[in-house]
C-alpha cells in the first residue's frame, strides 16, 4: 500500500474515531458458560437462572433484592465463563462491520470487575478486519470503554439502582464526547430503558443515540 493511500484510510478512520457501539456481553457477544444469577423469593428455595433465562425475569427495584449475582462479581466465574462461552457470531459480524467502517468498539455489561472482564476479553475476543482475516481484537477495546455497572468502582460513581437503568446512565454519560451512539443488547429491560433515556433528550441528543436488539 503506497503511503498516499495508506494515509487516506489512516484520515477516512480517524473521521469516524468519535462514533461508537456499546455492545452487551451476555448473549450478545458471548454465549457464557456456567455462570448463573440466583433467584430466592420469600419462602423459596434458591433457583440458578442462566443469562438467557434471566432475561425474561420481570425484575424491578422492588424485586431485584430476590437476585443474587455472585458469580457476575467473581473474577473466576467471569473468566472461566468468556473462555469457555461460544460466540455470537450474528452479532460480531455486526461488530466487526462498524470496526472495519473506522468505529470505536465498547463493551456495556451488568458484570463486576471490569479489569477481568477487560483482560479477558482482550484475549478471547476475535474480528474480522478488512481483509477477511480473522485477528484478535487487541487495542480496538479501549480498556476507557469497558463498562461493567456492578464493577465497585463504577457502580459508586452511579445514582441508577436497577442494571438497566446504570447502563441507561452510562450511555446518557457518553452522548456529550460522541457524535453517534449504537446500543446492541439482547436484554428488552436494557433496551427500553435505553428508549426511555432517548424519550427524554434534547432532539440534538436524541437523534445520535441508536438502539439495537441483538440477535440471540
Amino acid at each position: 500500500m503506497s503511503k498516499k493511500v495508506s494515509n487516506r484510510f489512516i484520515l477516512k478512520e480517524l473521521a469516524n474515531l468519535n462514533k461508537l457501539v456499546l455492545l452487551d456481553l451476555d448473549d450478545t457477544v458471548v454465549e457464557a458458560d456456567d455462570i448463573y444469577i440466583y433467584r430466592q423469593f420469600p419462602g423459596e428455595e434458591e433457583v440458578a437462572l442462566t443469562p438467557a433465562e434471566y432475561r425474561n425475569e420481570k425484575v424491578t427495584d422492588d424485586t431485584k433484592q430476590y437476585y443474587d449475582y455472585r458469580d457476575f462479581a467473581d473474577p473466576k466465574s467471569i473468566t472461566d465463563s468468556i473462555m469457555a462461552g461460544e460466540p455470537i457470531v450474528a452479532n460480531l459480524n455486526v461488530m466487526d462491520e462498524f470496526i472495519n467502517r473506522g468505529y470505536r468498539i465498547g463493551i456495556l455489561t451488568a458484570r463486576g470487575h471490569e479489569d477481568t472482564v477487560y483482560d479477558t476479553l482482550r484475549e478471547w475476543l476475535m474480528y474480522r478486519d478488512k481483509q477477511g482475516r480473522l485477528v484478535p481484537i487487541g487495542d480496538r477495546l479501549d480498556r476507557n470503554l469497558v463498562y461493567a455497572v456492578n464493577d465497585e468502582v463504577t457502580a459508586s460513581n452511579l445514582t441508577a439502582v436497577a442494571d438497566f437503568d446504570k447502563k441507561a446512565e452510562i450511555i446518557n454519560g457518553l452522548l456529550d464526547e460522541y457524535d453517534e451512539i449504537i446500543f446492541l443488547d439482547d436484554d428488552i429491560k436494557n433496551l427500553k430503558a435505553v428508549k426511555r433515556l432517548k424519550s427524554t433528550l434534547e432532539s440534538s441528543k436524541a437523534n445520535k443515540l441508536f438502539v439495537m436488539k441483538a440477535k440471540i
